[in-house]
């Protein structure tokens, strides 16, 4: 499995090619897939799209590489910084909508997600 960082500018992602079978773990059909391990943005630089920058990134990685499926996993520890604005959601809740309103399916029953290319 070839491990991949992209960094720009107090932006970080971390993922690696890996295999179908271990898609199939995931209960996932691929040929070629990524597994993202890691998103990270400086915390001066939240809030302002980068997230969503970040994922365009490895997006347009996977599509260039020939990949046909983006999956990962969001640990229990995960932080998603909030702005200002009154919020009930859960950090991990927080993750799971900017994931799906960048066109990711969310798995219901735990914090696994994916989007096919």
């Amino acid at each position: 499995m070839k491990s991949v960082e992209l960094e720009h500018e107090g932006l970080e992602i971390k993922f690696y090619e890996t295999t179908s079978e271990h898609a199939q773990e995931y209960g996932l059909k691929a040929s070629k897939p990524i597994f993202l391990n890691n998103l990270s943005v400086d915390s001066k630089k939240r809030n302002r799209g980068n997230g969503k920058s970040l994922l365009n990134m490895i997006q347009e990685y996977a599509e260039k590489n020939n990949f046909d499926l983006i999956f990962g996993h969001i640990p229990n520890d995960a932080e998603f910084t909030k702005d200002e604005r009154v919020c009930f959601l859960s950090d991990i809740e927080m993750i799971k909508n900017m994931l799906f309103r960048n066109g990711y399916a969310i798995n219901p029953d735990n914090n696994d997600f994916h989007k096919v290319l």
